[in-house]
């Protein structure tokens, strides 16, 4: 007779939390390349001869070389390869989050809201999580700014920004909440099918950032802009706060509140029926919705 296999063992907290830590870093890390990654040779040749200063001459130099590198060698424009560095660091992000942090590791304040707004995890595992996912993204800026090379640090500041001239902080704030709201509602989504639970994140995000570029950036996640903020300081600490705190993680919190009111449904409660809320999304809970036993 085979033995039976053990069942996998559940994750602490702390473990969660530390996974998580680890894969904020990494995303901002990582992240921190891509706008360099993407910036196309035709956008820098003009500037070359107009550099204000030897030092960002040599940059733009610097970023020039690389565009005719990776163009010619994957056969497209530079514009094209660079959106397609972007793409597959997006895309091989999820695996390798999901290695340094374990499965169902979370680098976003705001979806932890999301899911605590659903009942699934335990709330205090939940604020240790968003903790250790800021000092994730303090450490990952850390990282990038003493690792990456100085020539590709130049858009660094850019992530630290406020709101874009000529938007208010009303609107600033709305913004970052709505695009947020929407972002965690393709998470929760993306949860329910594993084919979509890499490509609708991915999709939704590069949709959402080109919708808020011109507005807040968008962030739609208070680790990462924290991560940088605390690098550089570019706005005032009461605008970085209400605009890139309140906005996202009202909009997560929001997201989930709309997911269980109108998704999550559960049937009723009858003599004999046992009934188990979904817990899927949050690894040290884990459980499964199953259908109600009928009663005999």
């Amino acid at each position: 007779m085979a033995a039976e296999a053990k069942p996998a063992k559940e994750r602490s907290g702390l473990s969660l939390a530390v996974g998580d830590a680890l894969a904020t870093a990494f995303f901002v890390f990582v992240s921190s390349t891509f706008e360099e990654a993407s910036l196309p040779a035709t956008l820098v040749t003009p500037t070359v001869q107009h550099a204000e200063s030897m030092d960002s001459a040599r940059m733009l130099r610097f970023e020039l070389q690389v565009a005719e590198i990776i163009g010619p060698a994957l056969g497209m424009p530079a514009l094209a390869a660079g959106l397609s560095v972007l793409v597959g660091g997006l895309i091989i992000f999820g695996p390798v989050a999901d290695w340094l942090g374990g499965p169902g590791a979370l680098f976003n304040p705001s979806h932890n809201l999301a899911f605590a707004a659903l009942g699934q995890g335990k709330k205090r595992t939940h604020l240790m999580r968003m903790i250790f996912q800021i000092v994730g993204g303090v450490l990952g800026a850390v990282a990038a700014l003493v690792f990456i090379p100085v020539s590709w640090q130049r858009n660094f500041y850019k992530m630290a920004l406020g709101p874009r001239p000529g938007v208010s902080l009303r609107v600033a704030i709305l913004t970052e909440g709505l695009l947020t709201y929407l972002l965690n509602l393709v998470i929760l989504y993306a949860t329910k099918n594993k084919y979509l639970a890499y490509w609708s994140p991915l999709v939704a995000t590069v949709a959402l950032v080109t919708t808020g570029a011109e507005l807040t950036g968008p962030s739609m996640n208070p680790a990462f802009t924290f991560g940088w903020f605390a690098q550089f300081g570019t706005i005032a600490a009461r605008d970085h706060f209400l605009v890139f705190w309140l906005g996202p993680l009202l909009g997560g919190l929001l997201a989930g509140l709309t997911w269980r009111a109108f998704v999550v449904t559960r049937p009723h409660q009858q003599p004999g029926n046992a009934v188990v809320v979904d817990k899927s999304a949050a690894s040290d809970d884990s459980q499964q919705v199953t259908e109600p036993k009928k009663a005999k």
